[in-house]
């Protein structure tokens, strides 16, 4: 599906017009998108994305989805996406939980629509939380790091640190680590792109 926001494809399109010299490092990007206009600025080796903030509210999701993720979480909130799918945040009890979780895919996409993220406290002083993702009724059973999420994780994890600046971990089996800014109803995601391959169209 289309999705109104993604991170992966918002910065690697600002690397490539950096790293081609399409637009000058020092110059910020702009892109119109169905979540509004976005902007990415470099920031020596990482990319600066300004993306809106998603606020969270106390509900209980249906027990049979809490049920196919596997989980037992401590918390649980709702997030409305303002005409879009409603996301889940699932607050578990400690880092290794999160890992841990083994979710079963069609028995989500069967219960409900809505994408799941799991987090935890991280346990290294390097992160501030970490989290996991799950779409399965968006072809996505899970993704390895996910902007969006860091939209609303941002203010959630503001709320429980008191702190504006965080250090998010994706515990995929991939991985990655999103910087978090808070900046009231915007969140500043700041992450790394590599160019892997380059290629040539000819007509």
């Amino acid at each position: 599906i289309e999705v109104p926001l993604c991170g992966h494809a918002t910065l690697a399109s600002a690397h490539m017009l950096f790293a081609s010299g399409r637009l000058a490092r020092s110059e910020p990007a702009h892109f119109q998108t169905k979540s509004g206009r976005l902007t990415a600025h470099a920031d020596g080796n990482w990319i600066a994305l300004d993306f809106p903030a998603f606020e969270s509210v106390p509900a209980a999701p249906p027990s049979a989805l809490v049920d196919a993720v596997g989980v037992h979480p401590i918390e649980t909130r709702r997030v409305d996406r303002k005409g879009t799918d409603e996301y889940w945040i699932l607050e578990l009890a400690s880092e290794a939980d999160v890992r841990g979780a083994t979710p079963q895919f069609s028995a989500m996409t069967a219960c409900a629509p809505d994408p799941v993220i799991v987090t935890g406290r991280s346990a290294s002083s390097d992160f501030d939380f970490v989290s996991r993702f799950f779409a399965p009724s968006h072809g996505i059973d899970e993704d390895p790091v996910t902007g969006a999420a860091h939209c609303m994780l941002g203010p959630y994890w503001r709320a429980k640190l008191g702190r504006d600046e965080l250090v998010g971990y994706q515990a995929s089996r991939r991985g990655g680590i999103v910087r978090v800014g808070v900046r009231g109803n915007r969140v500043e995601l700041r992450g790394e792109a590599v160019t892997v391959s380059e290629g040539s169209i000819l007509v």
